[in-house]
């Protein structure tokens, strides 16, 4: 009951051991969409109320897992703060993907930079899945998407889109590169995932997005020169001449 009552964020995440570490979803949506995503549900807090009702299908499908009930009033005071639909759930941290993996297919991401605000980074990432983007990237200094308020305003977004974080300095990017078993670069470190990209696939990444560019502006090119052909013959067909607009005497 403590990831419920005594833990922080912060210590909900566990840096130090990150695959231990726990994140909570909140309300039935949420929580199915975390576990259609693959999410290990770790236990169940939610209204007693609730367990014929909202949190019916929620309990079914968690199977074995400990599930914990009580009024809404002594619910709220354990907490700290009001439910949402009267359902919590802890659950796993999912062990994120690299860079690479993130960037080898995508067309579009969006970069979030010291966003620090959880309801802001919950936002991005519902309007980024509405938008069809093909995931985010992060500094470190962005506020963690797994946080309980970016995971309910995202309306479990944050398990559609992938997502990871950026290197914090050309250091940390230098220390993530593989290393060999001497410890040389070329291999990957214990216990350590590589985000780092090749200086190929960087330069295939550039190609890309300069081709993405002129592909728009020649777009944008031929719109302006449509529009221009339109006007034309809109004036030459109202003008008394041709290629002359029509002016009131």
């Amino acid at each position: 009951m403590q990831v419920y009552s005594r833990l922080t964020e912060a210590q909900l995440r566990n840096r130090l051991e990150p695959d231990k570490g726990i994140f909570i979803a909140e309300s039935p949506k949420v929580i199915g969409v975390a576990l259609e995503a693959g999410c290990e549900p770790l236990s169940l807090l939610t209204e007693e109320g609730h367990l014929e009702t909202l949190a019916a299908d929620i309990v079914d499908r968690i199977g074995e897992v400990p599930v914990y009930t009580g009024p809404r009033e002594l619910l709220a005071q354990l907490t700290g703060y009001e439910l949402t639909r009267g359902v919590l759930c802890a659950m796993r941290r999912p062990q994120l993907p690299t860079l690479e993996e993130i960037c080898r297919e995508a067309r579009r991401v969006v970069v979030m930079d010291n966003v620090v605000n959880s309801t802001n980074t919950g936002a991005i990432f519902r309007a980024a899945a509405a938008l069809g983007i093909d995931g985010a990237l992060l500094t470190p200094t962005c506020c963690d998407p797994l946080n309980r308020r970016s995971v309910r305003v995202s309306m479990g977004t944050v398990f559609q889109l992938p997502w990871t974080y950026l290197p914090a300095t050309q250091e940390e990017a230098f220390e993530r590169q593989p290393r060999s078993q001497d410890g040389a670069q070329g291999g990957t470190p214990r216990g350590r995932q590589d985000h780092t990209l090749s200086a190929s696939r960087v330069q295939l990444l550039e190609v890309r997005a300069d081709a993405d560019i002129a592909r728009r502006r020649e777009e944008g090119r031929h719109f302006g020169q449509g529009r221009g052909r339109c006007a034309n013959r809109g004036a030459a067909k109202n003008g008394r001449g041709k290629g002359k607009a029509f002016a009131p005497d």
